[in-house]
């Protein structure tokens, strides 16, 4: 059993003492022990300090084994490990997030969420992570994670991502350099498929990396997407999610605050 400083330290001075103390005192003193582990958490809600509930989910949906732990009302996260082996897939993609999930008439969502309509979307999002400890060799970006769709729609039609940050990432074949809103991002865009679902999947990647945003505005990025033909404008929407996607490793990452105004 690997002892704390502090049992340590008790230990010794109880050891050097024994002959003073009564038997119930040394008793005490052999069963202390050090403080137990964080607890892996699993899918729970809590209330940001923007006022708004998120969803706080470590979504294993590829494999993954994240074990993480929440910051509460800053509705961020620390990822206490994830260890799976890599597939060359996303294996997690531990988030904090609000709006709807299981679309159509099973939906579940948020409290308080109502989704907006992609045409004039006026959503502004202020977010950072922390690197931690997490090793030169894992691979990872930092995204948002944004669902479309009609507004009864069993399954989303459209997945926009917004990269922020990544590591070993390579840039998608086929990227091109887009500048929206006065931002550089690489842009790719193409049909992915999930059992019977198929949607579009568009990728908005940062070309200049980092840790944090302030008060972005969203609505260019969908606006421009709109534009493109990749985004019907009549559709809602259904979900907003900021995390990471984990392909390798992720320990000690960290999403220290999530807000997000739709």
């Amino acid at each position: 059993m690997k002892l704390s400083k502090w049992a340590l330290k008790i230990r010794i001075i109880g050891a050097s003492v024994a002959l003073a103390l009564p038997l119930v005192t040394l008793i005490n003193i052999a069963l202390v022990q050090p403080v137990a582990a964080a607890t892996c958490e699993t899918t729970h809600t809590v209330v940001g300090a923007d006022g708004r509930t998120y969803s706080v989910n470590p979504d294993n949906w590829g494999g993954g084994n994240t074990c993480f732990t929440d910051y509460g009302s800053q509705a961020g996260f620390s990822i206490l490990s994830q260890n799976a082996t890599p597939t060359g897939n996303v294996l997690a993609y531990p988030n904090s997030g609000e709006g709807c999930s299981d679309w159509g008439v099973d939906a579940t969502c948020t409290a308080g969420w109502v989704s907006p309509k992609a045409k004039g979307l006026a959503a502004t999002q202020t977010t950072s992570m922390s690197l931690g400890s997490d090793a030169a060799t894992d691979k990872w970006d930092y995204s948002d994670d944004l669902w479309f769709g009609t507004s009864t729609a069993v399954h989303p039609n459209t997945e926009l991502m917004i990269f922020f940050n990544e590591q070993n990432l390579p840039v998608h074949t086929g990227a091109v350099e887009v500048t929206v809103d006065n931002t550089k991002y690489w842009y790719t865009t193409y049909t992915t498929t999930s059992g019977s679902n198929s949607w579009t999947y568009v990728q908005y990647r940062l070309v200049t990396p980092k840790l944090s945003v302030t008060n972005k505005t969203i609505g260019p990025v969908v606006a421009d997407a709109i534009k493109r033909g990749v985004l019907p404008s009549s559709d809602y929407l259904l979900n907003a999610s900021c995390g990471f996607e984990l392909w390798q490793g992720g320990t000690g990452l960290r999403l220290n605050s999530e807000s997000f105004k739709p």
